[in-house]
């Protein structure tokens, strides 16, 4: 695998982004996408160094980890989120290795894996989701789902294991190494306003804000998907078992309960030898479409493998609700329901008379609207469902674009006049 070249290192430089904290160092990414063309140069020379070498600086290494609460008690550290800051000059090199790596992830990982896959999104798990309880549904065809939720998946992940299977399945040595270079002798320390701790080594899982762990657990996970005799290959109706996953959001579906604890008991085997371990509190199982005798003998908690698993009728599932009859008004009541929270929490803004009225809208199109239609491609909308929909719609734009009118002076012919303007 050859060394990167001055052009690589150019785009990756530009494509840092903007107004982020800056690292141990210092340096903030402007200073690297406004400098000079020398300093391109000095930084593909450093980096090419590197890439001969296979170590990093050991300023590189280190990140500033910000505790961010939550909610809950503040004495709890679970009640706060770890957001680490890295040094923008590592992030070129990570930019780089992202490029570089992409591609083979991609080829790698299976089709059941949507996340951090270019040209995918959660609305692509949804649809297929909502497409597959409904047709199995129309077949009277039960289907078991079991929505696994892995604890502290990416700071648990064996690095050794991760470098293992990669080399493995065919990935560049090369790549492989340097890959490893980022992540041997990574330091952090915690900062909470002026203080900041003691630095300490990170041992084990994947660097948090280094765009390249979102592949990595990708890879390890394909890797734990094989290691367990997975074949994903065809559909629910001719396989006994599918997967659908988002990252570390996993839906295993079967057609059977047995078959779906199987394949949870080798999915738990597998996925411990690498570090990942499942929540079993937080693993929920759904039966849909079955009748009331097949509720009756499942009861309200199911044995699989030693974990004691919650039976129920309506999970939330990358953001939304998926009942066990596959019925959608629920999901859109409580769109509805939150749009209207974000109305009301940004109706100052709207009301403004300072702001004019295209900046209201762009307000309304980027902040409220996407919050109402999210996931919505699968839905099979009433006529009731369709109307208190287009009231908050029609709330919205009124109230964006009255522009010191009140909507209740704007006649319909008007207000799409106006619109229209917009």
């Amino acid at each position: 695998m050859p060394p990167p070249s001055l052009d690589e290192v150019s785009s990756a430089i530009k494509q840092l982004k903007c107004n982020k904290s800056a690292g141990s160092d210092g340096l903030d990414a402007e200073l690297f996408k406004m400098g000079p063309v020398r300093l391109s140069v000095v930084m593909h020379q450093l980096i090419v160094k590197i890439w001969e070498q296979e170590e990093l600086p050991e300023e590189w290494k280190l990140g500033i980890i910000h505790p961010v609460y939550k909610k809950g008690d503040k004495l709890d550290c679970a009640n706060f989120r770890a957001i680490t800051v890295l040094n923008a000059a590592y992030k070129i090199l990570s930019r780089i290795l992202f490029c570089r790596l992409a591609p083979l992830a991609t080829d790698f990982v299976g089709s059941y894996q949507a996340g951090f896959v270019g040209g995918k999104s959660t609305t692509d798990q949804i649809f297929t989701l909502r497409q597959t309880l409904q047709k199995c549904r129309e077949h009277q065809i039960p289907t078991h789902h079991l929505f696994i939720d892995f604890k502290a998946a990416y700071d648990t992940i064996d690095r050794t294991e991760l470098w293992n299977i990669m080399q493995q399945y065919g990935f560049p040595g090369k790549l492989v190494r340097l890959l490893k270079a980022t992540m041997d002798g990574v330091q952090c320390k915690v900062r909470v306003s002026n203080m900041t701790s003691d630095m300490f080594q990170s041992h084990r899982g994947l660097r948090q804000g280094d765009g390249l762990s979102c592949l990595l657990f990708n890879i390890a996970l394909e890797g734990v998907m094989r290691s367990a005799g997975f074949d994903i290959r065809g559909t629910i109706y001719t396989r006994s078992i599918q997967f659908l996953g988002f990252a570390d959001d996993i839906d295993i579906i079967g057609r059977t309960s047995a078959a779906v604890c199987e394949a949870y008991t080798r999915l738990k085997r597998e996925a411990a030898r690498i570090g990942l371990m499942i929540n079993a509190t937080k693993t929920k199982y759904l039966l849909a479409g079955g009748s009331d005798r097949d509720r009756a003998r499942l009861g309200s908690r199911v044995l699989v493998d030693g974990d004691d698993l919650e039976v129920v009728e309506e999970f939330c599932y990358l953001g939304t609700v998926v009942t066990s009859d596959n019925n959608m008004s629920s999901e859109i009541r409580r769109r509805i329901v939150q749009g209207n929270r974000a109305y009301y929490g940004l109706h100052r803004l709207l009301r403004s008379r300072r702001l004019q009225p295209r900046t209201k809208c762009a307000i309304y199109r980027t902040l409220i609207r996407p919050v109402v239609l999210y996931g919505h491609e699968p839905w099979v909308i009433l006529t009731e469902e369709l109307d208190l929909t287009e009231i908050g719609h029609n709330r919205g734009w009124r109230t964006a674009a009255m522009d010191r009118v009140s909507w209740r002076m704007i006649g319909d012919q008007a207000m799409s006049a106006r619109r229209a303007q917009l």
